[in-house]
């Protein structure tokens, strides 16, 4: 039951490189000797015994991490069971070390797997350490790859407060990147940062929504702006009553649901929705059921 269950032992196995068999075999032994009120009271018991571990593993798979070099997919193995070993307990040393391999990491997945340990290890913490994984993770908005902006986009709002300067500054500085999906990156970590009522935050969505070209954007302006703008907020509406008449489905859509958060009274979104109506999207039956079913009635109109 080390980390929650015969599920996440198994795991633990496979990512230490023990073999298949002795996973299998483990949770072989879980199950054959567990009813229904052991795996309730392993579920119970699993998080406390993570708990305690803590003081006992995190050092130990820190130093393993510390000990691996650029590149080695141990590494990447290795940061994924650190993240996830820590939970919710912050820790500075340990986000110092991610943030390193965060910087000299090779390849995606270990980036990746840096980026996540980093954002775990550094929540709830402040100084120099909170400073680094806000710095690092600023920078991997613009990362090379989707899945890394967007756990960059992610952490940065768990990281800081709402109104921080130094986040949102971190963030802000990709909003006009040439990549779409850093932009992407950058308005979803910006609504999640920014204090409620922003006026500089809420004219940049808004402009975001309005004049970007790709639809991905406007669609994370649309999400972003109910986080950000106050109900009845003009700057906002104006914005909102342009996405609703978007070329793009999606932005459509996204658009008409922060009507609903923003337009003054819920009959007002429910009217600028009316004027502007959603196409509706054909579904067809799986496997091609309509059309047989069609054909057999006309068969037996025929007949």
């Amino acid at each position: 039951f080390f980390f929650g269950g015969p599920y996440r032992c198994c795991r633990w196995l496979a990512w230490m490189r023990r073999g298949i068999d002795d996973a299998v075999a483990v949770a072989g032994a879980l199950l054959a000797e567990s009813d229904c009120h052991g795996f309730f009271a392993m579920r119970i018991a699993s998080s406390s015994l993570r708990a305690a571990s803590r003081a006992a593993t995190i050092p130990g798979l820190a130093a393993a991490v510390a000990r691996t070099l650029p590149g080695e997919a141990k590494r990447e193995r290795l940061l994924r069971v650190l993240a996830s070993v820590l939970g919710d307990a912050g820790d500075g040393s340990v986000a110092l070390l991610a943030g390193r391999c965060f910087g000299d990491s090779i390849g995606w997945h270990e980036r990746y797997a840096a980026a996540k340990a980093l954002a775990t290890a550094a929540e709830g913490l402040g100084g120099a350490a909170a400073a680094d994984a806000i710095r690092r993770l600023g920078a991997a908005l613009s990362d090379g790859n989707e899945l890394v902006q967007a756990a960059a986009s992610k952490a940065l709002p768990r990281l800081a407060q709402r109104g921080d300067k130094v986040a949102l500054a971190a963030a802000a500085a990709h909003l006009s990147h040439t990549s779409p999906l850093a932009r992407q990156a950058a308005i979803s970590a910006v609504g999640g940062l920014a204090r409620r009522g922003d006026p500089v935050v809420v004219a940049c969505l808004a402009a975001a929504l309005r004049n970007d070209l790709d639809w991905r954007v406007r669609i994370a302006a649309a999400r972003g702006l109910p986080q950000v703008a106050e109900r009845g907020n003009p700057v906002a509406l104006k914005a909102l009553y342009v996405g609703l008449r978007d070329q793009d489905e999606g932005v459509r859509r996204a658009t008409a649901g922060a009507m609903a958060h923003i337009s003054p009274s819920p009959s007002e979104a429910l009217l600028a929705i009316r004027n502007h109506p959603l196409p509706m999207r054909k579904r067809h039956a799986p496997g091609g059921a309509a059309g047989l079913f069609s054909g057999s009635r006309r068969k037996v109109a025929a007949a």
